[in-house]
Order: structure tokens, then sequence, then C-alpha cells
């Protein structure tokens, strides 16, 4: 209840509107005792009021007198022909008293809040908020057919998923805006005209399905990160991404109409560049310009043959390269690297020494690469690599003849039956907690295997030419796991077992 009761409504400096016995308990009570503590004269309407028909006159009467309203939207709020009456209400004596709309700064519309078309005149609603900054739209929120004719040009910030228009408003005049997310749209264009974004800095239209026609990033010029992830029926970018001086984030993941990309002349803060299942980009962007800050590349095209030897920026960071397969080569300008995935590179026979030459790097992973015959001398004495994974390698010859990685956490190696032998394992790698040598062509493992003090599982299963297991396994006095199922040549293997269960006693 507010100061005065329901038969006799004084003046108060702000009415709540809401709905449902929920919202009542928590929220509304929890903000109407807040403000009365402060002095703060409120209405909060008692629980007979919505029995009523309409909105009797003194109900009125406290909405025309109110300093301010404040309108809490919830799932059931926009179902009550009563709330609505009531926000009509507030809108209309808004212009009378030049209050609560015009000076609403932000809104916040939650995911599934559904607005009826033939009850809302969304442009209207917008055209009374001058002061807007921030729009936070969930999804689900606005039919998929409406039409945004009006958004106030205050707005800072946009995050507006399933926009329901093909483009924003024409005279929406964007100068400060600084962040305009519209995943899951239906936008075609931005604008269809060109429009000034002098302070945008964050551009998010990923998954927006019916986007064909790029804006030009020259009307953005301290655009940081740009998002158009998903954009599937979009074949080509601006010529002025090239131009992005500001840019350190850029995914085109999943494009996969996209044919070509402009040459990158000024994109020297670079950092992050995403080109996954670009299954139509014919070849790698041109670099002119400086792009030493380059340090994750994510690459996925099966029509790229080579990557430019520009690309030196890559240092002390991620290079992934997934079903590039008809790429031969990786430039040995790339190196310094931290982490490396190579997938699907079915003509890739080799790893270049450069990759190795730094020490730096703790992960590698490759799988499918059906050409990969050997792996350089180099990889063997990696001094920081934590994870070797190797799967569906299936001419993978030849590993270095020993290791000596004493930072290696895990050794794993699958579904590569032309690899015969395991290296000799020198030095200290008591880190070693897993090798996995499934599915390999390996006969035997070398003695030095029980220098791995540290090791806990060791799987062979599938090794069918595997015959014998050293007797140095009794010296590892921390393995748990030994999996030898399909392992069919195996002949020592009970006798080993029952020695090393009884050492371990």
């Amino acid at each position: 209840m507010s100061r005065a009761s329901s038969s006799h409504i004084c003046k108060h400096n702000v009415f709540l509107s809401f709905r449902g016995e929920d919202t009542r308990r928590n929220f509304v009570s929890h903000l109407y005792n807040a403000l009365d503590l402060r002095g703060i004269r409120t209405f909060k309407d008692d629980k007979r009021l919505e029995i009523e028909k309409s909105i009797s006159d003194e109900f009125l009467k406290a909405i025309q007198e109110a300093r301010f309203a404040v309108v809490i939207f919830s799932k059931s709020y926009a179902s009550s022909r009563w709330c609505l009456e009531e926000l009509a209400h507030i809108i209309k004596f808004k212009n009378e008293l030049k209050r609560i709309t015009e000076k609403v700064e932000s809104l916040r519309i939650p995911n599934d809040y559904y607005f009826k078309d033939d009850l809302v005149d969304y442009s209207n609603i917008f055209k009374r908020m001058q002061s807007l900054k921030i729009l936070i739209v969930g999804n689900g929120t606005f039919s998929s057919n409406c039409a945004i004719t009006f958004l106030p040009s205050s707005l800072r910030f946009i995050e507006w998923q399933g926009y329901p228009s093909i483009s924003l408003p024409e005279s929406f005049e964007p100068l400060q805006l600084v962040v305009l997310c519209l995943c899951e749209s239906r936008l075609v264009e931005l604008w269809p005209i060109s429009k000034k974004l002098s302070n945008l800095k964050h551009l998010n239209l990923s998954k927006s399905l019916g986007l064909t026609n790029p804006p030009n990033f020259g009307d953005m010029p301290i655009l940081e990160t740009l998002d158009l992830e998903g954009c599937v029926n979009l074949e080509e970018v601006h010529p002025s991404l090239g131009h992005c001086r500001k840019l350190t984030y850029l995914s085109l993941y999943g494009c996969r109409k996209l044919k070509k990309l402009p040459k990158f002349v000024c994109m020297d803060s670079l950092e992050d560049l995403n080109l996954s299942e670009c299954t139509r980009l014919e070849e790698f962007p041109e670099i002119c310009g400086d792009m030493r800050r380059l340090s994750i590349l994510y690459l996925g095209s099966p029509r790229i043959r080579s990557l430019p030897p520009s690309l030196s920026g890559l240092r002390d960071r991620e290079l992934h390269l997934d079903d590039c397969e008809i790429l031969e080569c990786i430039p040995d300008t790339i190196r310094n690297l931290s982490n490396v995935t190579i997938s699907g590179c079915n003509k890739l026979a080799t790893l270049p020494n450069s990759l190795f030459e730094s020490q730096l790097l703790k992960s590698l992973k490759i799988y499918r690469c059906s050409r990969l015959v050997k792996l350089p001398v180099s990889l063997g004495v990696q001094k920081n690599l934590r994870l070797l994974e190797i799967d569906g390698c299936e001419n993978l010859k030849k590993l270095p003849s020993s290791i000596q990685m004493k930072s290696l956490q895990k050794l794993k190696i699958s579904n590569s039956p032309k690899l015969d032998t395991f290296p000799e394992i020198e030095g200290d790698m008591h880190c070693l907690t897993l090798l996995t040598l499934k599915s390999t062509g390996i006969r035997e493992v070398p003695s030095s295997i029980g220098n791995l003090s540290g090791l806990k599982s060791l799987h062979l299963e599938g090794c069918e030419d595997l015959v014998s297991l050293p007797d140095s396994l009794c010296n590892l006095m921390n393995l748990q796991c030994l999996t030898l199922n399909g392992s069919k040549k195996l002949e020592n293997f009970q006798d080993l077992i029952f020695l090393m269960l009884k050492i371990k006693e």
C-alpha cells in the first residue's frame, strides 16, 4: 500500500506499475521499501484494484499526479488489459508533465517477453524516449514481420537479438553509438544509405542469415571488434575493411559464400582473425601492412593453396588450420607459436622446423592429415610442450628417434597404422601422466618407457602388431590404468601384469 489508502489517493513522487503476485512480493516489495525508507512517497496498488473492469478516476489521478512512473515488465504484464491501459495512460500523461519516457535512459526487455503487434506502436514509443542511451531487447520479443521505423539518435548501446527489420531506420543518426549488437537479425543491410558511426567500437551482426550488403567500414574509424559469424549469404565485404586500423577482432566464421577478402592494408591492431568454415574462400587476403599484433588465426577453406610469407606476425600465439584440403605447406616465416592445431590438411606432407625453433610450443594437435609422413626431429626436444596429439594420420611413419620433453603431460597417438616405432625416452619426463598409442603399427615399446615415473595411464588397445612389452613397465609405480584389448599378437603380458601386481603389493 502507498502512504494513502486506495479510497483517498494523494499526490505521490513515484507510481509503480506491475502485475503478478510474485513480482509484488519480490522486486516490487524491495523497491517500494527502499523508496519509502528514503522518504519518497510511492504508490503501489493493493490487491483489489485490478478486480474492477476499468481503471477508476482515482487511479488515473494517481498516475497523473506522480512525478515519476516506474513500469516493471514481467511475462504476464502484456497479457493484462488493465496493465496495458495503465501503460497507455502513463505515456499519455507524459506529454503533459514532461516526465517518464523522455527521461528513460535505459530499457531492457527480457527474452520471450512478447508484444502483440496490434497492441503496441513501436515507433511511437521510441519517439517518446529521446534520452534513451541503452536498449537491450531479448529474442522472441517482437513479431518477425514488424517494421522498426524509428530509433532515438541518443542511443549509445544497442543489443537486439532477432532484430525484426531488414535495415535500421533511415531517420536514426548513430553518431553517439558505441556498441551495436544485432545477432540473429533479419537484416539485409545496416542502412540503405551511408551513415557516419564516428564512435562505434563494437559491431556484431552474427547469424544474420539475410545479410548480403555489407556496411562501409570507412564510416567506422575507431571500430575495434567485428563479428559476422554465420552470415551464410554474405559473398563479399566492403574493401574498406582492410583499412580498419583500430580493429583487434574479426570473425567471419561460417561465412560459406564468402569468396574473397580485400587487401589487409592498415590492420596493424588486429589480434584475432577467424576464417573457419569459409568454404568458398579462394585465397588468404594479401597483407600489405604491418600485422605484428596478430596472435590468433583460425583458417578453414578447402580452396586455399598457400599462406603468404608475410604472415609472420603470429608470435607466441595460436594457429588453427581446419580442412584446408589443398594446402601444401606452412611458410617457415611463421614461428614462435604456442598452440598449433592442424586438421584435415590432406596435402600437407611435413611441418616446418621454424614451428619448433623457439621452444615456445605448448600444444600441438594434428588430425586427419593423410599425406603427413614424418615430423621434424626438433619436435623431440620441445621443453615447454605439454600436449601432443595425433589422430587419423594414416601415412605417418616416423617420429623423432628420441624424445626429451620435460614438460609433456599428455602424448596421444591414434589411428596411425603405419607408425611402427616409438621413440626412445631420454632425460626427465616425469610430468607425462597419459600415453596413448591406440590403433598404431607399433611392434614393441622401448624399455626406456620405464623412465616415465609419473605415468598413470597407458593405452595400447588396437595395436595389432604389438608383440611384447618390456619388463621396465614394472618401474612405473604410479601406473593405474593399462589397456591392451585388440593387441592380438601380444604374448608375455599376463606374466608381466602378474609381476607388476606383485611389485605393487
